[in-house]
């Protein structure tokens, strides 16, 4: 077969490894290689008796397409693109810590791994604390302040009908519970003022010669059976050293403490509800052995005598305690009925004694019963005063012990009202303590009759 007759041959579609040709590729043919013929004639024609050769090259085809050459080692050798180097395995991705980057940060946008690191916290909450913060800083700051000035000017003239110059009323307030104790003012609150702090304005107002009459501002369920009779002795011992008049004035009560109190004074000015009287001592305890026994508690108490656990609320009252205790009881009552007795003149101590069983009154019928001297309010006690004292017109008024910190700087110092005694009235406890009370609480247990 001739070389015409081998391209008039049908042949079967040929592979081609290369790049797919594209839509101009069959308008221009290949260009033949410079180490091959350009076409079959310059190729070296086999004899007569030869066989047929196997190109060593593959030839272009009139279609423009490469053929394939074959090797010695009868493999196809792909002709076209050449082939992709070979993967290597697959290994786990490190991430050890490499140490921060060295060197400036690139330029333009940086492009993060795992997409843009999360945003700051906002900080616009802690601003807000912080500004609450200073704000509750500047407020306890200006209540110490507050509470230092208004302690200053506690006992400071006031104008008008609260101070000036000259002959002065002196006002003292006795305020809640009566116990032992100094001035204690409070920030937020009332303050507590104690029996000592109580006497020792008595005692600067004793010794200021430009006051020429006490009055004491009561407002008290009584407390206290040794700080009530404290500040009655004191009232007693400015009246006799000082020759000074001392006025009594009740507010909403003035009762057992807070009358043993009044009783030291010249004279005594009630509302006619004030709610006084109760004269009478009180001790009180409670038992809870059998709240204990119910629930498994026990009490374990070693005593030095058979009394010294007495009134213990872990056992029931023995009857020889008991009358131990009424006596105490009965010995400071009878000490409440002669000091009564002596304050008030026009009364005598079988009057007082009968009038002593623990009952309360109201301001009509103390007056009624001798208990009290006038009726009328707080200005009206002031003007009883100033003519005590030698004061003509109204009087000018020093007081003491007004200071009850930021509380009473806002409630009474910026508005100049009077002291208000209930807002500082402290709640009677309960069961009360230890103790011997002259208080009023409306539930006595262990009175003297």
């Amino acid at each position: 077969m001739n070389d015409d007759e081998r391209r008039d041959e049908p042949r079967e579609p040929e592979v081609s490894f290369g790049s797919s040709p594209g839509p101009d590729a069959a308008a221009q043919p290949p260009q033949p290689s410079p180490e091959q013929p350009s076409t079959a004639a310059d190729a070296p024609a086999a004899g007569p008796g030869d066989a047929p050769q196997t190109p060593e090259s593959a030839d272009v085809g009139d279609d423009g397409v490469l053929d394939v050459e074959v090797t010695d080692d009868d493999e196809p050798e792909l002709t076209g693109r050449p082939q992709a180097a070979e993967q290597p395995a697959w290994a786990p991705p490190s991430y050890a810590y490499a140490g921060p980057p060295q060197g400036p940060p690139p330029a333009g946008p940086q492009q993060w791994a795992y997409g843009p690191p999360p945003e700051a916290p906002r900080r616009g909450m802690s601003g807000c604390v912080l500004a609450i913060l200073i704000a509750l800083g500047v407020l306890v700051v200006g209540g110490i302040i507050a509470t230092m000035v208004t302690g200053l000017i506690s006992t400071a003239e006031a104008p008008g009908a609260f101070g000036g110059g000259g002959d002065r009323v002196a006002v003292i307030f006795v305020n809640g519970i009566i116990a032992d104790g100094g001035d204690a003012p409070s920030l937020f609150g009332p303050a507590s003022l104690g029996s000592r702090a109580i006497m020792s304005q008595l005692r600067q107002a004793g010794k200021d010669k430009s006051v020429k009459a006490v009055m004491v501002r009561i407002n008290s369920p009584g407390g206290s059976a040794a700080a009530s009779a404290a500040i009655y002795e004191e009232i007693a011992r400015l009246r006799k050293d000082h020759e000074k008049p001392v006025i009594a004035s009740m507010g909403d009560t003035a009762a057992s403490g807070g009358y043993y109190v009044a009783s030291a004074a010249d004279t005594i000015v009630a509302n006619r509800a004030t709610l006084t009287g109760s004269i009478g001592v009180i001790m009180q305890s409670i038992n809870w052995s059998g709240l204990a026994e119910k629930y498994g508690v026990t009490s374990n108490t070693i005593v030095s005598g058979p009394y010294k656990d007495g009134m213990s609320p872990m056992r029931a009252m023995r009857e020889e305690e008991r009358v131990l205790y009424q006596a105490l009881v009965d010995d400071v009552y009878n000490q409440f009925v002669d000091d009564v007795s002596k304050g008030r003149k026009k009364l005598t101590r079988a009057k007082v004694k009968k009038l002593a069983d623990g009952r309360v009154f109201t301001g009509k019928q103390a007056k009624k019963l001798g208990l009290v001297d006038e009726i009328g309010n707080y200005h009206d006690a002031l003007a009883i005063a100033a003519k005590a004292g030698g004061i003509k017109g109204e009087p000018n008024v020093k007081t003491y012990g007004r200071s009850r910190g930021l509380y009473g700087f806002l409630s009474e110092g910026l508005s100049g009202a009077n002291s208000n005694p209930l807002a500082q009235a402290v709640p009677v406890p309960k069961p009360l303590g230890p103790g011997i009370w002259m208080i009023w609480e409306g539930n006595q247990t262990l009175e003297a009759k």
